[in-house]
């Protein structure tokens, strides 16, 4: 048996390009699948580690007389913005005998004083003070990693007396701040996971068909092996072992490879923010498992394959006509369909793990349903390619694409997978953008103004004062509190002077001297006005909303946002209606986006490669044949026609379906989880990516195309 693995592995230099080519393949599967394993795991992990921050979140305002828990801390968690940045504060006040420390920052800062984020500092540093950094107070120390959720996390832990966070609007005693969160990350992992199921079909096809292509470039040396008494059980296991090595080689290569791109990986937002570094490590024992389970997968598909070849001891592989695609091979498709289906539709009936299955499920089985019928959508356009062939290189082509529809359409679907995957979130995340894009609406909060709450014992009229000083402030309109008893109106209503309804937004005024509408609409419709009441003027008391008319400027806005809070406190949390509409799920779906797009990226390259390999096994493979016809007359012109039509017939009839399939699929997820929502138009980032693949295709196959000169020579037409 040494004596065959000698013979069977050494000599020339294709005995090292073949398994490199393995190694690369192997290496680049296994990087990838680390870093989005570690990626899963570490969206979880990032939760926790700023859970809590949450702690006081949806608490009710603590009464004054209340007697605090035994060495609890007085928080208040509030909001701020600038430069279109969400910032998170903190207002802590540590009462007599209070004894519980905040992670990540070394004591309680005194009043007047700060603790930031390394981003939130470096966000400060990089605008004017009077726009942003005049809101703090004192710098007063960093607050360490550990106690952030990544290295974007805007964070400020801000000082302040017992009474005066006592009188903040969800003050709340804390005890403790070990509380664990539930998962937010969710989503994301759903997406990582459907990430590396439309990663693993490239790079799995990319094995086989280097494989593959070792096979074909070794015919007479596996011949001579058979000639000489090895049975087609030993060249199988000398192929398997090959593929052992070199997949070890390769996936030990892909750990390297993850931990030299995990701090380029971890600058990948997501989930509103990029991960240290140190989170996307995965452990000893999650990594061999996966070297063990790549390893023995390129190990058993070498061996299957090399036993397909149908190597004989005469010289020549044997010419294998495939079984005719049947019908049955639409099946997965459409029960990957209605999985996504039935898990999006009633996955609020379902458990959560349950519509996770459904969904990722039926992702897969819809990418699987894709590669498995492509061979049957490639079998029947070969015969519609042969009967309208107009040339010997249609019909040519046409002929042995319908003798090996599977092995045609492998060469391709690596890209087809690639298309579908980009369609799917493209698609998705298109219409969720679109859907939530702010307009200026009549009725609502104009876009270049500020809404915040102020409490009712503030000095407005030194606020108006401050706030019209700022350059670029044009107007600042007070409302009024409502005496629901006296009104009959819902308690926490704003009343607003009818002369002020044009600068608030509005085409007409009421009839009546002061009205009110509803606060959460004013901010967040964007496709209807609101709706306004009459308040009789006995139930106006005083001022505890305004909203100030600017020119639209972003230096403006943070420059009136800082006079405002720091005249008011931290009561108030002035915001635009961009800001208040839903900015998450906007940065959301362009982070869910951009990891489609990534992906994509990575498996049309991935897929390229394959496509230009397959391509050149398939011409290896036939060179005497191709050789012959050479002798008889054919132009080469006519030879790189046949190998062309050879991969466009495969690649142009299915990407219409993955298409289609993607778009559908969107479709269906977006239409059910979110009825509001209407699938959009892709963005241009995809058909970039579409353009990026077909280029690729051809520049793939463009290469292999001027390989048939010197692979259809004299020599290789020689029977001995």
């Amino acid at each position: 048996m040494a004596f065959l693995i000698r013979l069977a592995l050494l000599g020339g230099r294709s005995s090292f390009g073949r398994p490199l080519g393995i190694v690369f393949g192997v290496a680049l599967g296994m990087a990838l699948f680390l870093l989005m394993l570690g990626a899963v795991i570490a969206l979880d992990h990032r939760d926790d580690r700023g859970a809590w921050t949450e702690a006081v979140f949806g608490y009710t305002a603590i009464p004054a007389d209340e007697v605090a828990p035994e060495g609890a801390l007085l928080v208040h968690r509030g909001e701020t913005h600038a430069a279109g940045a969400e910032i998170t504060r903190l207002v802590v006040a540590a009462p007599p005998g209070a004894m519980l420390a905040l992670p990540g920052i070394a004591g309680i800062p005194a009043p007047g004083s700060y603790y930031a984020s390394p981003a939130l500092q470096r966000l400060i540093a990089a605008l004017p003070p009077d726009e942003f950094g005049d809101r703090f107070g004192t710098f007063a120390g960093t607050i360490g990693n550990e106690a952030l959720s990544s290295p974007d996390a805007l964070l400020a832990v801000i000082g302040g007396s017992p009474e005066t966070v006592r009188a903040l609007p969800r003050a709340a005693y804390v005890a403790m701040v070990d509380i664990p969160s539930s998962s937010a990350g969710g989503a994301y992992q759903i997406v990582i996971l459907i990430g590396a199921i439309g990663l693993f079909f490239p790079v799995g096809l990319l094995i086989a068909i280097v494989t593959k292509l070792g096979a074909v470039t070794r015919i007479e040396r596996f011949a001579t092996l058979r000639l000489i008494g090895a049975s087609p059980r030993q060249i199988a296991f000398v192929v398997a072992l090959e593929a052992f090595l070199t997949a070890a080689c390769g996936a030990v290569l892909g750990v390297g490879l993850a931990a030299i791109f995990r701090p380029l990986a971890a600058r990948i937002p997501l989930n509103g923010g990029s991960f240290f570094a140190a989170d996307l490590a995965v452990g000893a024992g999650p990594t061999l498992l996966a070297i063990g389970a790549m390893v023995v997968a390129a190990a058993i598909a070498s061996a299957i394959g090399i036993r397909r070849a149908g190597i004989s001891p005469l010289g020549a592989t044997r010419i294998i006509r495939e079984r005719t695609p049947r019908w049955w091979r639409v099946l997965p498709l459409l029960t990957g369909g209605a999985m996504i289906w039935y898990g999006a539709a009633y996955g609020a009936e379902l458990d959560g793990t349950l519509v996770i299955g459904f969904i990722v499920g039926g992702f897969a089985l819809t990418a699987l349903g894709i590669v498995v019928v492509g061979p049957w959508l490639t079998f029947h356009l070969s015969g519609l390619v042969a009967r309208r062939a107009g040339s010997a290189a249609g019909l040519i082509a046409g002929s042995r694409i319908r003798a090996t529809p599977g092995a045609t359409f492998r060469s391709v679907s690596g890209l087809v997978i690639a298309v579908f995957m980009v369609t799917v979130f493209s698609t998705a995340a298109g219409g969720v953008i679109q859907s939530i894009r702010v307009n200026a609406v009549d009725g609502t909060l104009p876009l270049d103004a500020l809404f915040t709450y102020v409490p009712s014992e503030t000095d407005m009229a030194a606020v108006v004062r401050a706030t019209m000083a700022v350059p670029g402030v044009d107007d600042v309109i007070v409302g009024r509190a409502v005496d629901a008893r006296a009104s009959g109106l819902r308690p926490g209503s704003v009343a607003w002077a009818a002369p002020d309804f044009a600068t608030l937004g509005f085409s007409t005024a009421p009839d009546a001297q002061y009205a009110t509408f509803s606060s959460v609409d004013y901010l967040t419709l964007r496709t209807r006005s609101v709706e306004t009441v009459a308040v009789p003027e006995s139930a106006v008391g005083a001022p505890v909303a305004i909203v100030v008319r600017t020119d639209g400027t972003a230096s403006t806005i943070d420059r009136a946002r800082t006079v405002i809070e720091r005249a008011v406190g931290f009561a108030a949390e002035p915001v635009t209606r961009v800001e208040a509409i839903e900015s998450g799920v906007r940065q959301a779906m362009h982070e869910l986006a951009l990891v489609a797009y990534l992906g994509a990226f990575v498996s049309i390259a991935i897929a390229g490669c394959s496509l230009a390999i397959a391509t050149a096994s398939a011409v290896i493979d036939r060179r005497r044949v191709l050789g012959l016809l050479r002798l008889m007359g054919m132009p080469v012109s006519h030879l790189h026609r046949i190998v062309g039509f050879e991969a466009a017939v495969p690649l142009i009839g299915v990407l219409g379906l993955s298409i289609a399939a993607g778009y559908l699929v969107a479709e269906i997820i977006v239409e059910n989880l979110a009825p509001e929502i209407a699938v959009g138009w892709p963005e241009p980032m995809y058909f970039v990516a579409l353009a990026l693949g077909l280029v690729l295709a051809l520049v793939s196959v463009g290469a292999t195309i001027g390989t048939i000169g010197r692979n259809t020579a004299v020599g290789s037409t020689r029977f001995e």
